[in-house]
């Protein structure tokens, strides 16, 4: 199963669980946390396979139906709408009508529902956002002000892609990246950071959830969205540790530009 949590972003396979804590798992890190960490299930194509039973009972347990009262009065909502309604009262008495009670069932249907709505939308958006990208091929009109997360895809024939969302049209985490990107075609297999200065794009940095990407196959990625740009790439390091290295860089091309 794969989950969300509270405290860290991405996407968490569930190794084991109690009434206590939730032991999970990604390509790096192996931790426990408290039941109450828990956030939803991860969605997508990420539980698609899973049984359903085995999610009911994990759920179940991380997620106890709360003690609800098996009706709730919503007396005071009511008499507060009545009082100032003047169709409910006549020359003689005001009209106090008995309270509507809301059984747990019936909430829990309502829960449900919204849920579902809820689904429908996330995937309607999902599929709006992968068509626009799908019909963009070069980036070279676009300008980052702040670094964004990006991840690399491979396809058949050990072909490669970079896919990022530029417009910010979904969160920016690998996991959201990679669902609004899904294909039959390609899968998720790293990730990074994508930076724009001085007209050139850096790659950095690597995803939590799916490792560190290789320099080499990003920089050929990039160049395909971004062919009149210089492309550079530091896999694994932090912006902090290559800003002075792109401070040289600059450095370098103005004594040539001098010249």
């Amino acid at each position: 199963m794969k989950i969300h949590l509270i405290s860290k972003n991405g996407i968490f396979n569930v190794v084991s669980y109690n009434n206590i804590s939730i032991e999970c798992i990604t390509h790096y890190r192996h931790f426990h946390v408290p039941i109450a960490d828990f956030k939803c299930m991860a969605g997508g194509k990420n539980n698609f396979s899973e049984n359903p039973k085995k999610i009911e009972a994990f759920l179940a347990v991380v997620k106890p139906t709360p003690n609800v009262p098996e009706e709730i009065s919503i007396e005071e909502d009511i008499a507060g709408m009545v009082s100032q309604n003047p169709y409910f009262f006549d020359e003689e008495e005001m009209y106090h009508p008995e309270p509507p009670t809301l059984s747990y069932e019936t909430l829990d249907k309502y829960w449900r529902s919204a849920l579902e709505d809820n689904d429908k939308l996330l995937d309607k958006l999902r599929k709006s956002n992968r068509l626009v990208y799908s019909l963009k091929t070069d980036y070279s009109d676009v300008n980052l002000t702040k670094g964004v997360k990006f991840i690399i895809q491979q396809g058949k024939g050990n072909s490669y892609r970079l896919c990022f969302d530029p417009y910010q049209l979904t969160d920016n985490f690998h996991s959201s990246i990679s669902d609004m990107y899904q294909s039959s075609e390609f899968y998720t297999i790293n990730g990074g950071w994508i930076n724009m200065i001085n007209g050139r794009v850096i790659l950095y940095k690597k995803s939590g959830d799916y490792g560190v990407y290789d320099d080499a196959i990003a920089i050929e990625c990039a160049k395909a969205l971004f062919p009149n740009k210089t492309v550079l790439s530091f896999a694994g390091k932090e912006w902090e540790d290559i800003e002075e290295t792109l401070h040289l860089i600059e450095q370098d091309d103005s004594v040539e530009n001098l010249e």
